[in-house]
């Protein structure tokens, strides 16, 4: 009897600061953005190391913005 192929799961986590979200735009302008604190560093350090814990990979997508400013 043959094996079942192993399932492939692939993982994308986007990068993005609460206010950058787009439900957000009417009250946050992106001129704003550079005077709100961020929350990234934090909450990306806490996601990488609950995917390390679980030996889980993922690709993470940065914009170019939030790139130059961490």
């Amino acid at each position: 009897m043959s094996e079942r192929p192993r399932p492939c799961h692939i993982l994308t986590v986007s990068v993005e600061d609460y206010f950058q979200s787009h439900d957000l735009a009417a009250q946050v302008r992106f001129k704003q953005w550079e005077r709100l604190e961020s929350r990234i560093e934090r909450e990306v350090d806490v996601t990488i190391e609950r995917l390390a814990r679980h030996g889980v990979h993922a690709t993470f997508f940065v914009s170019g913005w939030t790139a130059e400013r961490h």
